[in-house]
């Protein structure tokens, strides 16, 4: 027959600690897999809408700034878009 089992108070302490950094290191492999690659295409995405209304597409980065964001959302929204040739020019048939 054996004794207690006399568990050592480090022990206590020190569990916690590892299930914080369990979850600290999937949260943070979640964030690198998922999040950083969708925000970077986010990115992509509003520089070529502000390419294509004449301004920088470093414009795009303003969404890491709320404030600066909502002016240029507003800003693309009453702004004069440059108007190009169409991309498809009909031809009218020869007679």
């Amino acid at each position: 027959m054996t004794g207690p089992v006399i568990v050592p108070l480090w022990a206590f302490l020190f569990l916690p600690w590892l299930l914080f950094g369990a979850a600290f290191t999937a949260l943070t492999l979640l964030w690198l897999v998922l999040i950083v690659p969708a925000f970077l295409v986010w990115l992509w995405i509003l520089a070529r809408i502000c390419r294509k209304a004449g301004y920088s597409g470093w414009w795009s980065l303003t969404t890491l700034v709320p404030p600066l964001f909502a002016i240029l959302i507003w800003a693309l929204a009453f702004a004069d878009w440059p108007l190009g040739p169409p991309r498809i020019q009909i031809i009218p048939p020869r007679r």
